[in-house]
């Protein structure tokens, strides 16, 4: 019977051997997923990141752009307001001049007439 007994225990062992080797290429197979799933929340992590920086970059840009036309519509505002100013100014200083120049009409006629007026008493 010994013969058949040292058969078995090299059977036993073998079928160790290979239940180790099996459990070692699983353990390895799981490492390896294991890091790829890691690689992977890592690259979507990056990905990610990167999204929200591209989003905030374009979201100051867009606050600026905003704010930049809001300066631009104040100025035209500002300018509009200068150019109605000047406007009302323009027509203010030529009513003055109207005025001015109707007045000194005014006075003019006035010695005029004065002056036919002491002409005929003078001919009296």
């Amino acid at each position: 019977g010994g013969a058949v007994e040292a058969g078995d225990d090299i059977d036993a062992k073998e079928q160790r051997e290979q239940e180790r080797l099996a459990r070692e290429e699983e353990e390895e197979r799981y490492r390896a997923l294991q890091r790829e799933a890691e690689e992977q929340t890592k690259l979507i992590e990056n990905r990610r990141k990167e999204l929200e920086r591209r989003r905030k970059e374009a979201s100051i840009a867009e606050a600026e752009a905003e704010s930049a036309r809001v300066r631009a519509e104040g100025d035209a505002r500002e300018a509009a307001k200068r150019r109605e100013r000047e406007r009302r100014l323009r027509m203010q200083v030529e009513n003055k001049r109207q005025e001015a120049l109707h007045q000194e009409a005014e006075a003019i006629a006035a010695e005029q007439a004065a002056l036919r007026r002491a002409r005929a008493s003078h001919v009296r």
